[in-house]
């Protein structure tokens, strides 16, 4: 089973307004959920910054859209972990160099 997010917007009269490509002879769930806040899941643009206009600096993407949930989660996690480890005493021997680590 995979799962795929759709996010699907209808007209005034609760037509859709881009029917999804679907896989044919598939049997697909659908779940709604109803967004609240339309504003929030519509991409907004804003004007660059006065360094990117000289070529100082290259958007890879949208600025304004906030993080995905896995992209917070990966930070999160990341940060609990460091924090875990700088409370580990340091042990064991190091009889190592960074380049053995690479040797395989």
């Amino acid at each position: 089973m995979e799962a795929k997010r759709l996010i699907l917007e209808t007209d005034a009269a609760g037509n859709l307004k881009q029917v999804p490509k679907l896989p044919p002879n598939q049997q697909v769930e659908v779940i709604v959920l109803m967004l609240t806040d339309v504003k929030a899941v519509r991409q907004t643009h804003s004007t660059p910054r006065s360094d990117t206009a000289n070529n100082k600096l290259n958007i890879l993407g949208n600025m304004t859209t906030p993080a995905s949930q896995t992209e917070e989660r990966s930070r999160r996690m990341k940060l609990a972990l460091l924090e875990r480890l700088s409370r580990q005493p340091i042990t064991g021997e190091r009889n190592w160099t960074r380049s053995s680590l690479y040797d395989f």
